[in-house]
């Protein structure tokens, strides 16, 4: 009996250690699933636009594109984590499937995991040669999450624009140098962000009054912040023709980006001056869809406006 409760406990052992890399790997994806289109998405396509410019072959290019698919994902995962790990009550009343809420991992094993992820992105950021970005975005997130998100600027605005430019610029470098155009077009999307980023705050009204945090719809009412953020959507679109669609909007292809980005910009600014009167809060989550597809739209536009 003793030699087959020995092998059962050391089989029990190995399948745990065979489950362990499943588990973890679904427990990410769990963290991270609703932000994959503004945290991973945008950062492999602006390094899959960077490759252009760069004299790599295709396999150099396979191994670039993988190499930021990874570094990415840490990116985003390590946000979503300390997000998550300072909003548990939030979650719980918006969304209680996230894995803090659920039950799925105890807060200590998030921060444990916070721990390691943040270390290993710092760790894959210098051994690509971004490591200054990855060292921004790692200070921004924690500082964020723990420290800015009870006022709607200091959550939404200034992070969010410093973490657009974290990601674009580490994108950039992980395949060819940065250049004024390039330059040019960081900006322009870090600035879109800057003025816009409180969109995502309309979907999470409820959760954010528990928290005591005075996002821009809490601290000015939610019509006002819907007509200034509205504001904000299409008073950027002249200073993104001036300073980044300029070159390639006498293009047929240039022509058709740039009116593709206005059309969804009205497209978000419609859907968020005119939300249902039932069913609000998931409206404005699919709002806020659309401005991540808006986004990443602002991202792969460089493929045709940086030369």
């Amino acid at each position: 009996m003793r030699a087959n409760d020995t092998m059962s406990a050391v089989a029990r052992v190995l399948y745990g250690l065979l489950r362990l890399p499943t588990r973890e790997l679904y427990l990410g994806w769990r963290f991270m699933q609703n932000d994959i289109w503004a945290g991973v998405i945008p950062g492999v396509a602006f390094t899959a636009v960077a490759l252009r410019h760069a004299p790599v072959d295709l396999g150099a290019s396979i191994r670039i594109l993988l190499q930021s698919m990874c570094y990415f994902c840490l990116y985003l995962y390590g946000h979503t984590l300390a997000n998550q790990i300072a909003g548990i009550e939030e979650d719980r009343i918006n969304k209680p499937e996230r894995p803090l809420p659920a039950g799925m991992v105890s807060p200590m094993g998030a921060v444990v995991r916070l721990a390691v992820v943040t270390v290993l992105f710092l760790g894959l950021g210098w051994q690509l040669g971004v490591l200054r970005w990855a060292a921004l975005w790692a200070g921004t997130y924690l500082l964020l999450n723990f420290y800015g998100h009870l006022h709607w600027f200091f959550k939404n605005c200034v992070p969010m624009s410093v973490g657009a430019t974290a990601m674009l610029c580490a994108a950039w470098e992980m395949a060819a140098p940065l250049t004024p155009a390039v330059w040019h077009a960081v900006l322009t999307i870090a600035g879109f962000v800057a003025i816009t980023s409180p969109i995502q705050d309309f979907r999470d009204i409820a959760g954010d009054r528990v928290m005591g945090r005075k996002t821009l719809p809490i601290a000015w009412g939610e019509r006002p912040a819907r007509i200034l953020v509205s504001i904000g959507l299409i008073g950027w679109l002249p200073m993104a023709y001036v300073l980044h669609m300029r070159t390639a909007l006498h293009t047929l292809q240039g022509g058709v980006v740039a009116l593709a980005i206005t059309a969804l910009e009205c497209i978000v600014t419609a859907r968020l001056l005119c939300p249902p009167a039932v069913g609000r809060a998931a409206a404005d989550h699919q709002t806020y869809r659309f401005y991540e597809y808006l986004y990443c739209l602002y991202v792969g536009s460089a493929l045709v406006f940086v030369t």
